[in-house]
Order: C-alpha cells, then structure tokens, then sequence
C-alpha cells in the first residue's frame, strides 16, 4: 500500500512537470517557427526601409549625375553596413555598387531580367533570393523603383544569407537557453507570475479607464466644438471657438489658422493661440507643405521632413493641416510642437478632428453668406435689392435720429429706358443697367448703401449726408453717365442719362414713408422738367 501511495504521489508530482515540459517544448518550438519567420521578414522589412530611404534620398545627386556619382553614393549609403547596395537604371544598366569597383560597375552585365528587378518593374518592389554570380554568394536582393525630377531607376539592397543563417542560430541558441532556465523555475516563475498578472490586470484597468475617461472627455469637448460652430455668424466667431477649443484639446501645442484671401493667391493669418505667433502674418499657398501635398504634414528636420517656410522657424517641429471642405480649401490650421513633446496617434486624430470641424464650419459659413448674397443683391447690378433697402432703412434712419445726423435719400431713373429697350434690345438694356450700376458703385463711398429699386429706378442711402452734399453727388452721377461711352457688341448705346430726385432727414421728412415718398416726387419733377436733370424736395414739389 505504501509503494502504491508513493507511486501515485509521484506520479502527482511528476505529471505537472511532465505537462510543463511538453508544453514548453511545443511553445519553443512554436516560438522557434514564429521567431525564425519574425527574423525573416524583420530582415526583409529593414532592407526595404534602407531601399526606400535611399530612393528618397538619390534625388541629392541633381540632375544628369555621372557614374562615378551614383557609385560613390552607393558607397557612401553602405558604409560601416553589412548589406550591399546597387544603383540600377530603368534599362537594366548597373550605375553604382557598393562592393565594386568603378571600372567593374562598367564591366558588369545588364540587371534588367534579374527576378527581383523584374518583380521591381511590376510592382515597385522585389524581393529574391539567389545565388550572385559576382560575390560567389547567396544573397537575399530586394529592390525598389524609384522616381524623382532628376533621374528614375532601381535601388536595390542585398544581405548575405549566412548572416540571416547565424542570427537564426543565435536565435536558436537563446530560445534554449531561456527553455532550460524556464523549466527550472517554472514553478516559482508561476506563482510569481500570477501575482504580477493580477497587479498588471488592475494597472491596465486604471490605465484604461484613464484612457476611457480622457476619451470621452476629447470626444465631448469636440462635440461641444461641433455644436458651438454650427451657431456661428461669422467666421471671426467661429474661429475663436476654434482657438478656445484647440487649448483644451492640445494645450502642449501653440497653434494657429491662416485663411485664403479674396484673391485665393495668399493666405493671412487669422488667430493663434498658447503662446505668440512667429511666422508670416501673409505667405504663398507653396510656402506650405500641406496645401502642396492636399493633407496632413508633420515637419521634423532630425527625421529628414520639411518644415513649412511660413512658419518662421526651420528647426522646431511643426504640423500643417489644411482646412477642406467639400472640395474647397479655405485654410491651414498649424501646430507648433514643444521641445520633448511627442506626436501620438491620438493627437494626430485629436488635431484632424478640429479640422475638419472648422473646415465644415468655414464652408457653411461661406454658404450661408453666399445665399444671404443671393437673398438681397441684384445680379445683373451687383447692387442691394429692394428688400435689402426696406430692411436697411429704418437702421440708418434710427442711427441718425440717434446720433442727431443727416441722411441723404437718391431716387434714381434712367431716362426713356422703355423706348432704349423696344430699340436696341433687352440684351443692351441689361447691359447699360450693369454699366450704370458699376458707375454707381465705384463713385459712392464705402458706407453709403446703393440698390436696385425696381425695373430701371435706383435708390441711393447716404448716411451723414445733406441735401446739399446730396446735390452735387447725384450731378456728378449724372454727369458720369451722361458722358460714359456705353459701348455693346461694337456699338455705341449713348448717351444715356439719369433723372434724380433728392431728399434728407431731417431736412425734408422724418419717416421712412415720407423720405421715399418726397425723393420720388422731386425725381417726377425731374422727370417732368426735361430729363437729364437733379430735382430736391421742397415745398413747391
């Protein structure tokens, strides 16, 4: 009975090592495949970074560099490596190689069917493994086609598989030590392990409910961002809960917004926030590396990225966003990043996010602009419509009576315009209307308000103006009209003329009614009188 007991007791021990030791053999040999793969395409990985990094960067040679130049940089790009570079041209001519010399890069034969070229030339990459005829070597190749505004080609880099061969020995070597040492301590590592679990567990749940919580507050904070600029008026609005938001968001950051101007060839800044702005307050779209690309560009010199010439500074990291929107580019939003501070991924989201947000706002604010446009302009004269004038009026009138000043009301006709049109046309009746408006426009000021009152009849709003002041505006008018050369599809429309009538608060009324109902019997006086002529309101009228 007692030997049965110790049998079983040691089988009890036994077991679990038994099924410790198998498992862990399996999980090596497991690891083993996966580390052997990992190392493998880890290899293959790092030689087309080399090979991307160095097709990046053989624009350096100019244009037309020599042979000589494309050797001596293949040196350069292989010293103290262990891998081999080759420069290959679209035909398949050997430019440079790292481990021969000039006169045997002219001897070399053509590389144009060599599988990983040809793999190249398929689909811009290629990978091989074989034997070089040159080296007496195996070597894994992989190449890249590259193209710049100098020159196009392949650059390719090769390793010897003896070196893949031994990591993967050393590999193998590690593994069994740490399998050995595993097993030994497999059961303290166990016990030791588990309570590491348990403290990782609750420090990955607080960190994830960190995570969780910061999250959701950004993901509020953007909806807020959201809301808050679809209320927005004015793009002065909107643009200041960008800056307030941006602060919360990214407050590591200094930022800032450039919009296009009318003429879309320049871009001005608007507004900028978390600490002063140091680059041009009016730049070039091409000053920009984002507006050149069409997305995101983050500017870091030690990692070989540009920084936007706008910017003011050539070596602080930066980030360039630009701002569009259904297919228009209204700006660029700009980051500025501090000493130590790093561009995680949640921040490049956090900073395309406030974006597109002002994107979107800036275009339904130009939307919204564009119909109000629409809503009280005139097309064909470029001036307010009736409505906007109704609106407007009893505004300035109140701004007047306020501030106890005068406001100047034209009432205007184009003389005989009805026997104009039966004459020459509608066509050359809207012409000589958009003529007299642009006449118009161009010769009031800046705050005196022109409309289109209806049919051929114009109406004129002149804050702080007299009646006498009102007089020799609307002569000078008349006289410009009068003498403008009205010229349609290569005939003279002249002359044309204007009858005007003219009345002022308080002078003449103090009503809106009244104003437009005396300025439009002083232009019947006009009218009346001859044509071509100023009339003002007074009692004989």
């Amino acid at each position: 009975m007692d030997t049965l007991n110790s049998l079983k007791n040691k089988r009890i021990l036994i077991a679990p090592f038994l099924v410790v030791t198998f498992a862990l053999v399996l999980a090596l040999f497991a690891l083993n495949t996966l580390f052997l793969q990992s190392a493998t395409k880890r290899t293959e990985q790092n030689l087309l970074r080399l090979a991307h990094s160095g097709a990046e960067t053989i624009y350096l040679l100019g244009s037309n560099p020599s042979l000589e130049a494309f050797d001596n940089f293949a040196d350069a790009y292989a010293e103290d490596g262990h891998f081999r570079v080759t420069v290959i041209a679209l035909d398949g001519t050997v430019l440079g190689d790292s481990l021969l010399s000039l006169e045997e890069v002219r001897n070399i034969e053509n590389h144009a069917n060599r599988p990983e070229i040809l793999l190249a030339k398929e689909s811009g990459m290629g990978i091989s493994r074989r034997f070089s005829d040159t080296l007496k070597i195996d070597l894994l190749y992989l190449a890249v086609r590259y193209s710049n505004q100098n020159s196009k080609g392949y650059f390719r880099v090769a390793l010897p598989l003896n070196d893949l061969a031994h990591e993967k020995i050393k590999q193998q070597l590690a593994l069994g030590t740490v399998g050995l040492f595993t097993l030994i301590l497999a059961a303290l590592l166990t016990w030791l392990a588990s309570r590491h679990i348990v403290k990782l567990i609750k420090s990955g749940q607080m960190e994830l409910e960190e995570r969780v919580s910061e999250r959701t507050k950004a993901i509020e904070t953007l909806q807020t961002l959201g809301t808050q600029l679809t209320v927005c008026k004015t793009r002065e609005e909107a643009l200041e809960v960008v800056k307030l938001v941006s602060s919360i968001l990214l407050p590591d950051f200094a930022g800032s917004i450039a919009l296009y101007r009318n003429s879309k060839n320049q871009l001005e800044h608007k507004i900028h926030w978390n600490g002063d702005y140091v680059g041009e307050p009016v730049y070039a779209p091409d000053q920009c590396w984002a507006l050149r690309t069409g997305h995101l560009h983050i500017g870091n010199p030690v990692e070989g990225t540009m920084v936007c010439a706008h910017t003011g500074e050539s070596s602080q990291r930066m980030i360039c966003v630009p701002l569009v929107a259904q297919g228009v580019t209204h700006g660029v939003l700009h980051l500025t990043l501090p000493e130590g501070a790093e561009m995680s991924p949640e921040m490049g989201k956090l900073t395309n996010a406030v974006a597109e947000h002002t994107s979107l706002a800036l275009a339904n604010l130009d939307l919204r602009e564009d119909l109000r446009q629409q809503a009280i302009r005139d097309p064909l004269t470029g001036m307010y419509n009736r409505r906007y004038l109704m609106e407007v009026f009893d505004h300035e009138l109140s701004r007047a009576r306020r501030r106890q000043r005068q406001l100047g009301v034209l009432m205007i006709d184009v003389d005989h315009f009805k026997v104009f049109n039966d004459h020459h046309g509608h066509d050359a009746g809207d012409y000589v209307l958009g003529e007299i408006g642009l006449l118009i426009r161009k010769n009031i000021r800046r705050e005196d308000i022109s409309c289109r009152y209806g049919g051929e009849e114009f109406a004129l709003l002149l804050p702080e103006t007299s009646s006498a002041e009102a007089l020799k505006l609307s002569e000078k008018l008349g006289e410009l009209v009068r003498d403008h050369n009205f010229f349609f599809r290569g005939q003279n429309m002249g002359p044309v003329t204007l009858s005007i009538g003219v009345a002022a608060f308080p002078e003449t009324a103090s009503t809106v009614e009244e104003l437009i109902k005396c300025a439009d019997k002083a232009l019947y006086k006009a009218k009346n009188s001859g044509r071509d002529q100023v009339a003002v309101w007074n009692d004989d009228v």
